[in-house]
């Protein structure tokens, strides 16, 4: 979730900016995980056994897994697509821990446009974690309309989540 200055230095061609993406342009509520890297904009389900094992894992109860939560300013991608024009995009790489589907109307808002981005990745889970959970057939159902194919399922050597891979094929 988070991509540090000191980890990009040495690429020459990152840009960093400073704001979340969501289907809105304004601000959310961010919830900071003791394990940061599982911090999201979405609200945990405390009913969850996945959460349960986790919380475990860390060695916290699942009320204390959140350690923070404070506003962030958001985008919608389709937004920042439209004042950076003459870019192209291999891959646009989603991994924001259950708030993929919002990410997703955020960057076909304006469903007009052709988007300059090759392929689309994102991490599917398939535990009860957040509240918002399970929208996998949404996820995929507005990739497809906007011309994306999914090409790629890779599945972890841990936990029950995937990387799937879509291919824009009106590119």
């Amino acid at each position: 979730m988070f991509i540090y200055k000191t980890n990009t230095k040495q690429i020459q061609n990152i840009r960093l900016h400073n704001f979340g993406v969501s289907n809105i342009k304004g601000e959310l509520v961010f919830h900071e995980n003791i394990l940061d890297e599982t911090s999201t904009f979405e609200e945990l389900n405390l009913d969850s056994k996945y959460l349960e094992k986790k919380a475990k894992v860390l060695g916290v109860t699942k009320e204390n897994i959140i350690v923070d939560n404070y506003k962030v300013n958001v985008i919608r991608l389709a937004d920042f697509l439209k004042e950076n024009p003459e870019k192209e995009y291999d891959v646009l790489k989603i991994d924001v821990e259950g708030h993929e589907l919002q990410c997703l109307q955020g960057l076909f808002a304006d469903e007009t446009s052709i988007l300059p981005i090759r392929f689309v990745q994102l991490e599917s889970h398939n535990d009860d974690m957040y509240l918002s959970n399970n929208q996998h057939q949404d996820i995929e159902t507005i990739l497809n309309k906007n011309g994306f194919e999914k090409i790629a399922e890779i599945k972890h050597g841990f936990g029950d989540f995937a990387e799937i891979i879509f291919e824009n094929k009106r590119k």
